[in-house]
């Protein structure tokens, strides 16, 4: 994994966080967008398994409750030290920033 420019384990996963509600609120809207109310049924009817499955279960809520879940482990990072699973998980999806 490169190493990652924000050194704070609260700041990187603050980070996370914030990239990953901007990411899910821009798909939702597109979502809604184009009267797709149904996300996970489409998901799967579209894309061919397991990516149509995987995607059915990442849909935007989903990520903008890992936000929030990010959002809260930043604050216990910053309380009583970081919780090393949830910094992986923001610095997983801050790699994904790095193109």
């Amino acid at each position: 994994m490169p190493t990652n420019p924000v050194p704070d384990p609260a700041a990187r996963l603050q980070a996370a966080a914030d990239h990953l509600h901007k990411a899910a609120a821009a798909a939702d809207a597109e979502i809604q967008h184009a009267y797709v109310s149904d996300y996970p049924r489409v998901a799967r009817a579209q894309l061919a398994a397991p990516l149509g499955e995987y995607a059915a279960l990442m849909h935007p809520g989903v990520g903008g409750k890992l936000a929030a879940l990010l959002v809260s482990a930043a604050y216990d990072a910053r309380q009583v030290g970081p919780d090393p699973a949830a910094v992986a998980l923001a610095d997983a999806i801050l790699a994904g920033t790095e193109q």
